[in-house]
């Protein structure tokens, strides 16, 4: 789970078993459960580098709770990928503890500033 600091609405993001030089990391903030997968505070694209990755997540805002929900997009449609019965086909992951089925608000979300 990446450790989340409260520093100019932007957080250290630091990504493990990315599958290198495959597709992109799509990398997506939200706020509340309300807002989930619907909203997000923040998001960006980048290229998949090394197997770990670091950088800079900002947007951030005032937030005290963020979850953070990732993917890499291996055929670059843009979407996280899913099998018919909605288990996910792309590597993914999320701050928190994820469960089986993908990223959610409950299993996601972390205070800002707070260790891992």
């Amino acid at each position: 789970a990446p450790a989340l600091a409260a520093t100019e609405g932007c957080a250290p993001v630091e990504v493990h078993q990315v599958r290198p030089q495959q597709g992109q990391l799509m990398v997506v903030a939200y706020a509340s459960a309300d807002t989930y997968r619907k909203q997000p505070l923040a998001s960006m694209r980048l290229p998949a580098g090394d197997a770990t990755m670091r950088f800079a997540l900002c947007g951030l805002g005032p937030a005290a709770e963020v979850a953070l929900m990732l993917f890499q997009d291996l055929d670059g449609d843009g979407r996280m990928g899913f099998n018919a019965v909605g288990m996910p086909i792309e590597p993914w992951g999320s701050s928190g503890t994820p469960g089986a089925f993908g990223p959610s608000w409950e299993t996601g979300r972390v205070r800002r500033g707070a260790e891992p």
